[in-house]
């Protein structure tokens, strides 16, 4: 301990008369340490944690593509068609994503949220720790209002509460009705990258009979059939974009075709 103490003193004096060097050393391994530890969090996420959901290897996300667009969004009549003409995919989800004011039960609050069809959480293979998910009748335009929590969220702003499925919270000065509670682990495909993951879920309030191909703006999950490998898939959708185009939805010089992840 001695011999530790007197090198920690040389080092001291020996940063003392060099102050740049000192910054810069210290500057450094700051970096160093950070740029570490922000790597290994997205390669934990993304590499090494198995993904959150069940059979994740059945579970494929959906996007569009065009010309001039590699990966963007998909219409709801997209989805639409997609359930009712693909031969390989078991059902397919949408969801989109923005934020919501929380008022009562403490300080107002603005967290993220995502509006999702009622099927999302059966195509991606998971149950809530409490309660239930949505049920079709609620997916509905102007269908009853209800929220599913996500854990983190529960535990936070409303202390863990046991009796809180059935409770009434504040939702941009609605009151909705909580119904489930997710995992503490659940996160939705684009939450990966989201820099403010979904907190909580609603209805997305979905249009069924939807034929509209131009509107592009929401994400989509399908589940695979037992089976079918998501090249499979791919093929399956590429074909039904080429119908889709020459049944006249889009204009051939946009190039339309779908994009299987």
């Amino acid at each position: 301990m001695e011999t530790f103490f007197q090198d920690l003193r040389f080092g001291a004096r020996t940063l003392a008369r060099n102050p740049g060097f000192a910054c810069v050393a210290v500057l450094t391994l700051a970096l160093g340490v950070g740029a570490n530890a922000a790597i290994f969090s997205v390669v934990n996420a993304v590499l090494l944690r198995p993904l959150p959901w069940g059979e994740p290897d059945r579970a494929v996300m959906i996007w569009s593509r065009w010309t001039a667009f590699d990966k963007t969004w998909v219409s709801d009549g997209e989805v639409n068609g997609y359930r009712r003409e693909s031969n390989t995919l078991a059902d397919v989800a949408a969801w989109d994503d923005g934020q919501v004011n929380l008022t009562g039960d403490g300080e107002p609050e603005r967290v993220a949220y995502a509006g999702v069809t009622a099927n999302l959480f059966s195509v991606l293979g998971v149950s809530p720790i409490r309660g239930r998910v949505f049920t079709p009748a609620e997916d509905l335009r102007n269908g009853p209002r209800v929220v599913i929590l996500g854990y983190g969220l529960w535990q936070r702003r409303y202390g863990g509460d046991p009796n809180i499925v059935g409770r009434r919270i504040q939702i941009d000065a609605e009151a909705y009705e909580v119904v489930g509670v997710m995992p503490a682990d659940f996160v939705l495909p684009t939450d990966f990258q989201n820099p403010a993951p979904s907190a909580l879920w609603t209805p997305e309030g979905w249009d069924h009979t939807s034929t509209d191909h131009g509107s592009h703006g929401y994400y989509a999950a399908a589940r695979l059939k037992p089976g079918v490998t998501a090249a499979q898939a791919r093929d399956d959708l590429h074909a039904l974009a080429q119908r889709w185009t020459q049944q006249g939805l889009y204009p051939p010089q946009l190039g339309f075709d779908t994009v299987v992840l």
